[in-house]
């Protein structure tokens, strides 16, 4: 039996990969996705309990993504998860009011569970939704 679905959107095949494999280990079904075009389709399909989201990625950026991502599902816990330490700080206020949480990269094993746990526990909070 598998745990939570998640969606990881990664252009980066090694990190994604291991996210996946990380993931996978604690027992959360995972769906990776190296563009955000192909999760939006995804989505169609099926809905993730949290995503996992890059903000660089080709054609379309994590936050475009994202607000696509909240006209299907306006409640799924998001956590863009970047390496650029220098985000703007409107597009950090879009991110913040679209109701994605900022975490910065690398991102160890114990901290990824730790935010992703958190991202749910909140969801399956009484009132979360």
């Amino acid at each position: 039996m598998s745990g939570p679905l998640i969606f990881v959107i990664e252009d980066d095949e090694t990190s994604r990969d291991l996210f996946r494999f990380m993931l996978m280990a604690e027992g959360y079904a995972v769906r990776a996705f190296p563009c955000a075009e192909d999760a939006l389709e995804e989505l169609s399909r099926c809905r993730p309990a949290a995503v996992l989201l890059d903000q660089h990625l080709p054609l379309m950026d994590g936050l475009e993504c994202l607000r696509r991502f909240r006209n299907y599902a306006s409640d799924t816990p998001v956590a863009l998860l970047t390496g650029d330490y220098l985000i703007d700080e409107s597009c950090a206020n879009e991110f913040a009011m679209l109701g994605a949480e900022i975490h910065f990269k690398p991102v160890w094993e114990a901290d990824l569970l730790r935010i992703l746990r958190t991202m749910l526990d909140r969801d399956a909070a009484p009132g979360a939704h």
